[in-house]
């Protein structure tokens, strides 16, 4: 474990503002801006709920010594942070360009963790068992039903028994879109909301977003067990929650 992060929140904001200098040519929009911050400095804060949700399920605090499944790992920013509090993480997302930031930050530190590029829905059988698989803001962005359900028992399978899957995933019954602004547009197919919000000139990926109790009967159908919603720190106040947070556990043998 590392003492502080704020210096390892720096090195990822300087390796960031390097990938998009270099790779992909963006300039400082406010877009930009919001991805740049969320992948640093605010790193430690979704790992702080992401200890949280893995808390309400595990009934411990803390990841030191764990081995964590990242699931859509994006540049690698919660990886990173996992690994600074003594966690062993396997990062995978299928952009293998953007989880060279994580990839350069971790080897700078000595920290334990591997970036393999790849889809959550066809994730390789794993000899080791996890503790603990993340999907941070990433199943969202597997659309097809089909895929999905591939996605989550993959997960399901890449766990040991006991082992938890968290996820942090938009909240359907939130009234905006949470990637384009536009009130409701997130209860349209993905495809046409995405059309409808180029139309509006908004970005906005074609992503699918679910209510707590439809992924609910996603992670049951799976095969998951004890699956629960939890409501973090900052988020107790009445009524829908931006994004919902869920655990869910694999079945020890004796259960099954």
């Amino acid at each position: 474990m590392v003492s502080s992060f704020e210096p390892i929140a720096d090195d990822l904001r300087t390796a960031l503002v390097e990938h998009y200098r270099v790779r992909e040519s963006r300039t400082a929009t406010t877009a930009w801006q919001r991805t740049l911050e969320t992948n640093s400095g605010y790193a430690e804060r979704r790992t702080d709920l992401v200890l949280e949700i893995i808390a309400a399920g595990r009934g411990t605090t803390g990841v030191e010594g764990m081995r964590v499944l990242d699931l859509g790992c994006g540049f690698g920013s919660l990886t990173v942070a996992l690994a600074a509090r003594g966690a062993s993480v396997l990062a995978i997302d299928p952009n293998g360009s953007r989880m060279h930031v994580g990839r350069s930050v971790t080897e700078a530190w000595g920290l334990d963790a591997r970036f393999a590029q790849g889809r959550m829905e066809d994730l390789p059988e794993m000899s080791d068992g996890f503790d603990i698989a993340v999907a941070n803001n990433s199943l969202c962005y597997v659309i097809a039903d089909r895929d999905r359900s591939k996605a989550l028992k993959a997960a399901l399978a890449a766990l040991e028994p006991g082992g938890h899957l968290v996820i942090r995933d938009p909240n359907r019954r939130w009234p905006q879109d949470h990637f384009s602004g536009v009130p409701l547009l997130h209860f349209l197919p993905p495809a046409t909301a995405t059309k409808a919000a180029n139309i509006l000139r908004r970005d906005r990926s074609v992503v699918r977003v679910r209510s707590p109790r439809a992924l609910r009967r996603e992670l049951l159908r799976a095969g998951f067990t004890d699956v629960r919603s939890v409501r973090v720190s900052g988020d107790r106040r009445a009524g829908p929650s931006r994004y919902h947070h869920v655990v869910a556990r694999r079945a020890e043998a004796q259960d099954a």
